[in-house]
């Protein structure tokens, strides 16, 4: 009974899955498209974790009913993508127009080069100063985690997505100072934020058409992520740590499957006993709350994660995945209402792209929708990132268009 239900569940998830995308397509007549980016990864990593022999390797069994949170999640977000599609549709408004682009502005290229050489000092500086070793997860917030330097961090994701949409074969000079970008980030030792500007750059650089899709950019693309997971382990337990390379990389193996499954494992397993956490918005939403307590004088900050740490059986997790989180910190009205706001700001951010094709919209929209391809490890929405990089990305604009000289073309 039990295998007749599970099948029954996943069967029409499937199903549920290929009707909403295929609305999708109709509605947008684009696969970039919030839902799209929402939706396909989670399903992916759900098929990984249902078929790879996790078992074996000592995880938990996933628990299929986790996947009604996704159900009923996807029918409520996809409310307002055919809602507003629907509305631009009818008024004739041109869904997919392309974004122009000239060459990179001269200011953006400037301020990169400014960042970088400031980031390098820095490291420099701080690498003799500090008590942590180079690579470990102290040093990183040291580096680029808080103060001052974590605002500059902020400020060089923008000019980071910028930077790889715009880079051309043979273009030395950018192309050492996006790695001098990626060493930065990768020393911050926060994955996620490597990953997230990186798949921004890259469907934007595919949506334009600067970039055609293969296989082998999917190979990749999948390839330096495991690289990056990788090198992250190495330098913390090898260089850092002292410890044996083969242990090590058997410890890899088994954190990088942790890694893919860790927030579909952690939401099966919290609701399969019976959730531990108890309502509460602040974790959801405690980026805005905190930027109003800022406003108004407060000086503690909330911290937007779950407290809550499962053991899937080789390592602890405390994600949910983006609907899992939203879902166990909310009512049900609010949870609701959440997946509205944000589906409803996402596309607002797609209308943009349509009214100012430019690249400043078009990085606001792509980065955001990077943090919804992430939804299958966890809701990145009680991040300040989230709102800090749209607000970084306009003032960026504003500078280009105040200081381009006026020759220079800047499309909007």
């Amino acid at each position: 009974m039990t295998i007749l239900f599970n099948t029954l569940i996943l069967l029409s998830f499937i199903l549920e899955i290929g009707v909403l995308l295929y609305l999708e397509f109709k509605t947008w007549k684009s696969v970039y498209t919030p839902l799209f980016f929402l939706t396909v990864p989670y399903f992916l990593i759900l098929i990984l974790t249902l078929l790879l022999p996790l078992g074996k390797l000592g995880f938990i069994n996933f628990y299929f009913p986790s996947i009604l949170i996704w159900s009923v999640g996807l029918i409520v977000f996809s409310i307002p993508s055919y809602l507003i599609g629907g509305y631009l549709t009818k008024h004739g408004v041109v869904l997919n127009k392309k974004m122009e682009s000239d060459s990179m502005p001269k200011v953006i290229l400037f301020l990169a080069t400014l960042l970088c050489i400031l980031f390098i000092w820095h490291l420099k500086g701080i690498s003799s100063a500090s008590d942590y070793m180079v690579g470990s997860d102290a040093f990183g917030t040291d580096f680029a985690g808080q103060g001052f330097w974590g605002h500059i961090r902020q400020l060089l994701l923008p000019i980071f997505v910028i930077s790889v949409f715009y880079v051309k074969k043979r273009d030395w000079f950018l192309i050492g100072l996006i790695i001098i970008m990626l060493v930065i980030f990768f020393l911050y030792q926060i994955l996620s934020w490597i990953i997230i500007p990186t798949i921004a750059a890259l469907f934007m650089r595919l949506y334009s058409g600067k970039s055609k899709f293969k296989i082998s950019t999917l190979f990749y693309l999948l390839l330096g992520v495991i690289l990056i997971f990788t090198a992250s382990y190495v330098v913390a337990l090898v260089v850092v740590g002292g410890a044996d390379m083969k242990d090590t990389l058997l410890f890899v193996l088994r954190n990088f499957f942790h890694y893919l499954s860790s927030g579909t494992l952690g939401l099966s397993m919290d609701m399969q006993m019976g959730f531990l956490e108890s309502a509460n918005v602040e974790t959801v939403i405690s980026a805005p709350i905190n930027i109003v307590n800022k406003i108004m004088g407060e000086t503690d900050m909330l911290m937007g994660l779950n407290k809550f740490y499962l053991n899937t059986g080789v390592n602890l997790t405390n994600v949910r995945t983006f609907f899992g989180t939203s879902f166990i910190f909310l009512t049900k009205t609010e949870w609701i209402l959440f997946i509205l706001v944000i589906s409803s700001t996402i596309y607002f951010l797609k209308y943009c792209t349509i009214i100012w094709p430019n690249v400043f919209t078009y990085t606001i929209f792509f980065f955001e929708c990077s943090l919804l391809f992430m939804g299958w490890f966890d809701s990145y929405f009680a991040n300040l990132t989230a709102y800090e990089f749209p607000v970084i990305t306009i003032l960026l604009y504003l500078l280009v268009k105040l200081l381009s000289p006026k020759k220079e073309k800047i499309i909007i």
